[in-house]
């Protein structure tokens, strides 16, 4: 599985925490059972559902969609109504089979056949993706697994360079990095599919973004990481109206890094590392876990915990609102106070 069913944040020298985790084989009849403890000798369990539904599951089989149904998913995706479709998917993943989530899913990017209805069906399925909700009998991991392979199907859907214009998006992976071009007209989004690039260096998808922002592009979502990073990084000053999506579960090391003062947006799901958003990045919405070390400003939402001291060397006036727990040593007494009304300013 791709997709853990829990992930934790814990600090190495903690009296509190288990950061170190290990397994232990515990000899019985057949078969042996594998437990996980944590440093403290502490089982880590895992509460929920069993039901798989992504698509890697043999047993699953497509289920025809009512037709009623069909019809008011295709106006909601017209009309962009978000919250309508994302309730009602919330609702059916709760209670439905796992072969009927996997089809509405599926439903959901068959019939975004423009412009605007990609656009909703984008933010629909990040929205199942990110939002708590519940799921009943499914396992968490699979449906977020599914989600995810929804998006890359979705993202793949994008015209690639040197094919037939369909306004809205266009796509670059790694066959085609040296085609890129300034946007057409109606041409709003450019879909970087990141399986091949480098981590860094002059050929790495970070840079590839750079060119094409140069080059007129303004919007972007970067798919199918494995390591790369650096994305927003060296865009410069005057970059408000950009806006960076990623898909990754657990974000790479300095993402938004030294973007200009009032530079644009970044979102972007899972883990942060100790160099993300250096610099100067007016706003970063992340999920679980972020840092900012030695940030110069901007603002920052973590929807999640953070860990790893968060705004380390930090200096000026960056902000940070945090969602949920942060696991950090205090150097300095006067910032427990910011601490305890839940945002670091």
């Amino acid at each position: 599985m791709p997709v853990a069913d829990k992930y934790w944040n814990a600090r190495g020298g903690s009296s509190t925490d288990g950061v170190l985790s290990f397994s232990r084989w515990r000899q019985t009849l057949k078969p042996h059972k594998l437990t996980c403890t944590d440093k403290f000798g502490r089982a880590v369990t895992v509460n929920g559902g069993s039901v798989r539904c992504d698509t890697a599951t043999p047993e699953i089989r497509s289920e025809e969609i009512p037709p009623a149904v069909e019809e008011i998913v295709y106006k909601w995706l017209q009309r962009g109504d978000v919250e309508e479709i994302f309730t009602y998917a919330a609702e059916q993943i709760a209670c439905s089979s796992g072969s009927a989530v996997q089809s509405f899913c599926r439903l959901l990017i068959q019939r975004a056949d423009t412009a605007n209805s990609k656009a909703t069906a984008i933010e629909v399925l990040t929205a199942l993706h990110d939002r708590r909700y519940p799921v009943g009998d499914k396992r968490r991991a699979t449906v977020i697994q599914l989600i995810e392979q929804m998006l890359e199907e979705l993202f793949d859907s994008a015209p690639l360079f040197g094919e037939a214009a369909t306004r809205f998006w266009r796509r670059i992976d790694w066959t085609t990095r040296d085609r890129i071009t300034s946007p057409l007209a109606g041409e709003e989004l450019l879909v970087i599919d990141a399986l091949g690039f480098p981590p860094e260096g002059e050929d790495c998808d970070a840079s590839l973004l750079r060119k094409a922002y140069q080059a007129g592009w303004k919007r972007f979502v970067v798919y199918r990481l494995r390591g790369q990073r650096f994305h927003g990084s060296g865009l410069g000053l005057g970059t408000d109206n950009v806006r960076i999506d990623s898909t990754v579960p657990a974000a790479t090391t300095r993402q938004a890094a030294w973007m200009g003062w009032k530079s644009g947006s970044m979102e972007t799901p899972g883990s942060g590392s100790p160099d993300c958003q250096k610099g100067k990045a007016r706003r970063l919405w992340r999920r679980r876990q972020t840092f900012m070390y030695g940030a110069k400003g901007g603002e920052v939402f973590v929807r999640g915990n953070a860990a790893g001291r968060p705004l380390i060397n930090a200096v000026g006036h960056p902000r940070v609102v945090i969602n949920e727990r942060v696991l950090i040593f205090w150097p300095n007494p006067s910032w427990r106070a910011t601490r305890l009304r839940g945002a670091v300013s």
